[in-house]
């Protein structure tokens, strides 16, 4: 019983610190205009640095995965990007997301706030992500893309009534969908990526 309990108490609590907190990351959204038209094949493949369980029946897409994968075909102006595990023939994206661990200073106040329930304040910007972007084409790398994720975080009771401020703060996802607009800019740049007219051009 107290094993079945522990877990909607953990939940509770993570609800609970999170009122009291204001998180943002960086980078911030960014315009990227749609592609006039699609055409040609990608394949790329996505690794979130999580272990996946192999018992697990839900075989959808992680979020990050589904976006790059849109933005390749909307903004990249591909007839379709296909989920693929390398090696495969032609143009294909490997994109890697891991984590960067807080300083030891942040990470021990923060510590210590979290057991305290927020009474004792905590700020943090020395945490976040680095995504990066491989291009290979006919199996033969080509060229590496890393951009990181800055998260900025602030946690204190205090913060509570002001809670609703982390609806107007960017999200790590808006972060992450900034990350592949820069990679397919710099990839069109190199010649790596093909270059599309833009919708109204």
């Amino acid at each position: 019983m107290r094993t079945r309990l522990s877990v909607p108490c953990l939940l509770l609590l993570s609800l609970s610190l999170n009122a009291c907190g204001i998180i943002s990351y960086r980078p911030g959204p960014s315009e990227f205009p749609l592609a006039a038209k699609r055409e040609g094949l990608i394949r790329f493949y996505f690794h979130t640095g999580t272990v996946q369980d192999p018992k697990a029946t839900d075989n959808s897409l992680p979020r990050e995965a589904a976006i790059l994968q849109e933005t390749l075909e909307r903004n990249a102006g591909f007839a379709a990007a296909i989920l693929s595990t390398p090696p495969t023939p032609g143009l294909h994206v490997n994109a890697y997301i891991t984590n960067k661990e807080p300083s030891p200073s942040s990470k021990f106040f923060c510590t210590l706030s979290f057991f305290t329930f927020t009474v004792l304040p905590c700020y943090s910007d020395t945490e976040g992500l680095l995504v990066q972007y491989d291009i290979l084409i006919d199996q033969q790398f080509k060229k590496s893309y890393r951009f990181p994720i800055e998260k900025t975080q602030v946690l204190w009771i205090g913060l509570i009534p002001v809670s609703w401020i982390n609806a107007f703060t960017i999200t790590r996802i808006s972060a992450f969908e900034a990350t592949i607009h820069e990679f397919i800019k710099a990839g069109q740049a190199d010649g790596l990526l093909p270059t599309l007219p833009a919708e109204g051009q």
